[in-house]
């Protein structure tokens, strides 16, 4: 858990206060038991009343080595709480052998000799997780070339069309070479006014249509605003849909 805004998903609770103190106690003491953390802060004691209670509670900063080893992707991303910022690294795994798993880290080595099939497509294209949709600019480009497979009609195990390997050999490499994306955990800028604007974007074409979301907040005592990137959404287009309905349907996500 982290302390410095608010942001739910099933196993993991980002939420935040306005002072260290509160912070301080909603986290508690932290005791080591036989190697699992314990704590007796104001979240523990919440969890407790419903039979649960935190694997390991992280604050933006720094914080014990106990807690780091436990502390696991937040939101799909990699979250250094020293700098307290999220990473986003583009990698990917694929079978080895016959495994029925994927096992193997995707080299760049390993690109011009891959076999693609429908299915090999699929998997690569659905292992990267960004919930905040952060990385949606990148990704979007995955689910279209996997449109363009699917309109092909052939089968699962059979190697995509000549035309669309180097397409999607040529993606694999620009992903594998990308840099690392790193954005600022919190979306509230320090020295500004606690109430920001809330600006949405939304646009559509006959390939897919999306939107997305930035706070704007007032800096103190300036005549001067920051705007951060909160969230975003991409879908592909369906097939047959015009370029005005695509683009009611990025206002739709939008809402």
């Amino acid at each position: 858990c982290d302390w410095s805004s608010d942001v739910c998903s099933s196993d993991l609770g980002l939420t935040g206060a306005d002072t260290m103190e509160a912070i301080n106690k909603m986290r508690g003491n932290l005791t080591v038991q036989d190697g699992v953390l314990m704590y007796d802060g104001q979240l523990s004691n919440i969890l407790k009343i419903v039979g649960f209670k935190p694997k390991v509670i992280v604050v933006s900063g720094q914080n014990p080595p106990e807690a780091l080893e436990k502390l696991g992707p937040v939101m799909g991303h990699n979250w250094t709480p020293q700098d307290d910022m999220l990473h986003f690294k583009f990698d990917f795994k694929v079978r080895e052998g016959r495994s029925k798993t994927m096992t193997k880290e995707l080299t760049l080595e390993q690109v011009p000799t891959m076999q693609l099939t429908k299915r090999s497509c699929l998997a690569l294209s659905s292992q990267q997780f960004d919930p905040l949709g952060l990385c949606c600019p990148v990704l979007i480009k995955m689910k279209i070339c996997m449109k363009d497979i699917i309109l092909t009609k052939i089968t699962w195990d059979n190697q995509i069309p000549d035309e669309l390997l180097p397409v999607w050999k040529k993606m694999m490499t620009d992903l594998l070479n990308m840099p690392e994306i790193v954005f600022p955990r919190s979306v509230a800028p320090e020295g500004c006014e606690p109430v920001p604007e809330l600006i949405g974007y939304h646009d559509g074409s006959q390939s897919a249509y999306a939107c997305c979301v930035y706070l704007r907040w007032k800096v103190k005592g300036k005549d001067q605003w920051i705007a951060t990137l909160f969230i975003a959404k991409s879908r592909i287009t369906q097939l047959g849909l015009s370029v005005p309905r695509s683009e009611l349907n990025s206002l739709l996500i939008l809402a």
